[in-house]
């Protein structure tokens, strides 16, 4: 059993799931499997994002994101 956040089952009040938010990140910002699931896992972890919030997100918003992590 996975002890990542991300791995756990169901979905949002918007119906998307964290496969979905880490499907988004890896086609946006062209990255491995891995590294988009480590980067959904912070996001959820360190800054409380849900997977709704995660799959609207653009090149410039994952940037934005990615500084208000290294900023915690």
């Amino acid at each position: 059993m996975s002890d990542r956040v991300t791995d756990q089952a169901g979905s949002d009040k918007f119906g998307y799931t964290w496969g979905d938010a880490r499907h988004h990140t890896q086609s946006t910002l062209n990255v491995s499997a891995e590294d988009a699931a480590t980067l959904v896992e912070d996001l959820a972890t360190v800054l409380g994002l849900e997977p709704y919030q995660i799959v609207q997100a653009t090149p410039t918003d994952f940037v934005d994101l990615k500084n208000r992590i290294a900023e915690q």
